[in-house]
């Protein structure tokens, strides 16, 4: 499954809205922008500069991200969508 395919999931009624709900509770704002851009298939470059900033902290921002959401990866975070 590509990351972009997530919030596809989501509009198809898969019961990910905890996720969501969760997610944006123990994010930063920026944090979760940048993890929504990830499964939404942008690269690095492009979130960058959508957001303003630089590649290193959208990489930042993903390894913070993914810490508190006790995700070793994003595809590891994709799978919990499938559970």
């Amino acid at each position: 499954m590509k990351y972009g395919n997530i919030f596809t999931l989501i509009l198809k009624g898969y019961h990910c809205n905890n996720y969501i709900s969760r997610w944006e509770a123990l994010l930063t704002h920026k944090e979760y922008q940048v993890i929504r851009m990830l499964c939404c298939g942008k690269q690095y470059h492009h979130i960058g500069k959508s957001l303003g900033i630089t590649i290193k902290t959208v990489s930042t921002h993903k390894i913070k991200a993914l810490k508190k959401l006790g995700a070793p990866s994003m595809s590891s975070l994709i799978l919990q969508f499938k559970r």
